[in-house]
């Protein structure tokens, strides 16, 4: 699964054990099979390394973000929470629930 940042950038992580072994590796698309053989240090990695190679790698990609734009657009003000809850028919304590 594709974890994805503000600007699009992503981090896949093969987790399974199934791609340990080379032939499920080899089903992957060339692209995934070109960088995991030209990087074979990663293939036997901590889960504390990966997710520190994970953070260093998206806040090197980071962009800086004007929070004022973002509302309504990746961000949704209260009102439009209040909107989506109002449209998913929750009750009235579920939608003061679900804000909290």
């Amino acid at each position: 699964r594709v974890i994805r940042s503000k600007k699009d950038y992503g981090v896949m992580v093969f987790a399974d054990k199934r791609f340990a072994r080379e032939d499920k590796r080899d089903k992957l698309p060339k692209w995934i099979g070109d960088r995991i053989r030209s990087h074979p240090e990663r293939m036997d990695m901590t889960v504390d390394s990966a997710v520190d190679k994970c953070r260093r790698f998206l806040a090197s990609m980071a962009q800086p973000v004007d929070w004022a734009d973002e509302v309504g657009r990746t961000l949704w003000a209260k009102e439009d929470v209040d909107a989506w809850l109002i449209h998913r028919k929750l009750p009235e304590k579920r939608r003061r629930i679900a804000f909290q």
